[in-house]
C-alpha cells in the first residue's frame, strides 16, 4: 500500500489549535527557557514557542556573569558550569602594545560568592542543557512557530489571546495544524533584541547612539589545549583595525574585526580575507577550523518599559506578584541603562579610527593607568536602585544577596534551594504566627540566623558590616529579608524593625 498526499497548494484549510496557560513566552533561548522553568516551579502554568526547529547549533552569546551563574546553580544545572571557561583578566592595548587598561575577573575581586564574577560560555552547549531539563520538567516547548499577533486584554478577565503560525521547512513539507491561538494572562517577549513581541506592543526603545558593526569569527583550535597559551585574549586599541580576541567556551576562540568605512559584506566575508585577519595572531588554516563568521551590528539600545499591561521584556529582548512586575521597569532600567553606558564607556577607545585622536586618547588612558593605585578598572553593575522598586530603601535594600555556607536539614549548601523569598531571622527577631501562615502561603522560607546554620559566620558578618554594627549584643539581633532574585529587600537589627519590615513585605506581597 502506498500513501498519497495531496500538492501544497490544493491542501484543505487547516483547524486552528486551541490552548490556554497563564503565561506565554515567545522565544526559547537561555533566558526564556530559565524563565520558563522558573515560572513552572512557582505553580503557574507555561508555554514557551520558538521559531528555531531546535536549538541553534552555532556560536552567538559567549559571557556569562556570577548573578547568571548563581541562578544556573540554583536551578540544579551546576553540572553545566563544567563546561565554562574562567576569564583572564582581561587587558586593553594601544597600537604599540601598551596596556592601558585591565578589567579584573580575580576571584578575590568577589566577595559575595566563591564564583568569578564572569565566565566564558558556548552558548549552543548551555541551551543544550537548559532544553533537556526542560523535557525533564514537563515544560511545554514548541518549536518552529513564528508568534504573529496578540489580541488586547480582556479587562474582565484579565487574559489575551496570542497567535502563532508554522512556516513549512520546504515547499512539500505538510502539516495537520500550522496556527495556534493560546489564551493566557501574560505574554513574555525573550526573543532577542529585534523582538516581535515589543514591536507588536509599540514599546519604544531609547537609542545612546554609540553603534558600530563587527566582524565576529568563532574558531575551533585543532589542540585548544597546547594553543590556548598562546592565543591571546585582549582589546587591541588599533585604530588601524580595532580588534577584540577572546575565548569562547570549550575549545574555542573569537575574533571581532570593526568594519571600517567602504568594507562590504562580500569583502570581509571572503575567506581569503578571513585568513588574512587571522594570520598576524599565528592562526592559519591548516590548524585552525572557523566555525561561524557572520557581520554583527553593536548597538547601544534600552528598552523604555519592560512591562506593559501584562506585556514583559526580557533578556536580549529587554512571575511573583502583579505588584512586583509593575515596579520591574523603574527597579531594573536605572541597573540596565548604568550596564549600557559602562559598555560604551569601555567600547569607546577600542572603536576610535582616527589616528592622532588614538594617540591622545590612548595615551592619557596610559599615563592614567600607569599613576592609578589600582591595576584594575572596576566594572562592576550597579545596585538595584529605582524609584518605587519592591524593597524597603531605609533598610538597605537592592544590593546583591551573599552567597555562602548555610546548613540545611540534609547538609551545607548556598542559602537557596529554589527561587524564592528568604527570611533570616535571630532568635531575637519573632514572626508572629499569623505572619507565619501568611508568608507561608507565598512559598517565604524562613530561617533561624544562628552560628548553627550561620557555619562559617560569614552571614552574621555581611549583614553587621553593611548595618555598620560592631556591638556583639546588636549582632544578636540582626534580621535579613531576601528576594526571589537574589537581592535584598531589607536588613536591620532588634525586633521593632524587624515588624515593621514584615508589615511592609506582607503588604507587597498582597497577603
Amino acid at each position: 500500500m502506498t500513501a498519497q498526499t495531496e500538492p501544497v497548494a490544493q491542501q484543505r484549510p487547516y483547524p486552528v489549535l486551541k490552548r490556554e496557560c497563564d503565561v506565554v513566552i515567545v522565544g526559547a533561548g537561555i533566558v526564556g527557557m530559565l524563565l520558563g522553568l522558573l515560572l513552572k516551579e512557582q505553580g503557574l502554568s507555561v508555554q514557551l514557542y520558538e521559531r528555531q526547529s531546535a536549538v541553534y547549533p552555532l556560536p552567538r552569546a559567549v559571557v556569562l556573569s556570577e548573578d547568571n551563574v548563581r541562578l544556573l546553580e540554583i536551578m540544579g544545572l551546576r553540572d553545566v558550569l563544567g563546561g565554562f571557561v574562567v576569564c583572564d583578566d582581561f587587558p586593553w592595548k594601544d597600537a604599540q602594545g601598551n596596556e592601558i587598561a585591565c578589567i579584573s575577573n580575580a576571584l578575590s575581586s568577589n566577595e559575595l560568592s566563591e564564583f568569578y564574577p564572569n565566565y566564558l560560555i558556548s552558548q549552543p552547549l548551555v541551551e543544550n542543557a537548559i532544553s533537556i531539563r526542560c523535557e525533564l520538567k514537563n515544560l511545554q516547548l514548541y518549536r518552529n512557530w513564528n508568534f504573529t499577533k496578540f489580541d488586547d486584554r480582556d479587562p474582565t478577565t484579565g487574559y489575551r489571546k496570542v497567535y502563532f503560525e508554522r512556516p513549512p521547512l520546504s515547499t512539500s513539507q505538510i502539516f495537520f495544524q500550522n496556527q495556534v491561538e493560546v489564551k493566557c494572562r501574560w505574554l513574555i517577549g525573550a526573543d532577542g533584541a529585534n523582538s516581535s513581541v515589543r514591536r507588536a506592543a509599540g514599546i519604544t526603545i531609547t537609542d545612546f547612539g554609540f553603534n558600530h558593526e563587527w566582524l565576529v569569527v568563532d574558531t575551533l583550535p585543532d589542540d585548544y589545549e597546547a594553543s590556548s597559551k598562546n592565543l591571546p585574549r585582549a582589546q587591541y586599541c588599533d585604530p588601524e583595525r580595532p580588534t577584540t580576541a577572546i575565548a569562547s567556551g570549550p575549545r574555542r576562540h573569537r575574533w571581532e574585526f570593526m568594519r571600517l568605512p567602504g568594507e562590504s559584506d562580500k569583502e570581509l566575508l571572503n575567506p581569503a580575507r578571513l585568513w588574512s585577519l587571522l594570520k598576524p595572531f599565528g592562526v592559519n588554516p591548516e590548524k585552525v577550523e572557523i566555525e561561524r563568521a557572520v557581520i554583527y551590528q553593536f548597538q547601544s539600545k534600552l528598552v523604555d518599559s519592560f512591562w506593559e499591561d501584562g506585556i514583559g521584556l526580557v533578556g536580549d529582548a529587554g512571575l511573583s506578584s502583579e505588584k512586583l512586575m509593575q515596579s520591574y521597569t523603574s527597579e531594573r532600567r536605572s541597573q540596565a541603562d548604568a550596564i549600557i553606558k559602562l559598555a560604551i564607556h569601555l567600547g569607546q577607545p577600542l572603536c576610535i579610527t582616527d589616528k592622532k585622536i588614538a594617540v591622545k586618547t590612548h595615551g592619557d588612558m596610559l599615563q592614567k593607568y600607569l599613576d592609578s593605585d589600582s591595576e584594575h578598572t572596576k566594572t562592576t553593575p550597579p545596585n538595584l536602585i529605582g524609584e518605587k522598586a519592591m524593597l524597603l530603601d531605609k533598610h538597605y535594600g537592592g544590593s546583591l544577596e551573599l552567597r555562602a555556607p548555610f546548613r540545611h536539614r540534609d547538609g551545607v549548601v548556598g542559602i537557596r534551594r529554589h527561587v524564592e523569598w528568604v527570611i533570616l531571622h535571630s532568635a531575637a527577631c519573632k514572626i508572629p504566627a499569623e505572619s507565619v501562615k501568611n508568608l507561608e502561603r507565598h512559598q517565604v522560607r524562613m530561617e533561624p540566623l544562628s552560628k548553627e546554620v550561620d557555619v562559617t559566620g560569614k552571614y552574621h558578618a555581611w549583614i553587621s558590616k553593611i548595618l555598620g554594627t560592631t556591638e556583639q549584643t546588636k549582632q544578636q539581633e540582626l534580621w535579613c529579608i531576601l528576594r526571589p532574585d537574589m537581592y535584598v529587600y531589607g536588613m536591620g537589627n532588634g525586633p521593632e524593625t524587624f515588624r515593621d519590615a514584615l508589615l511592609e513585605l506582607e503588604s507587597d506581597l498582597k497577603v
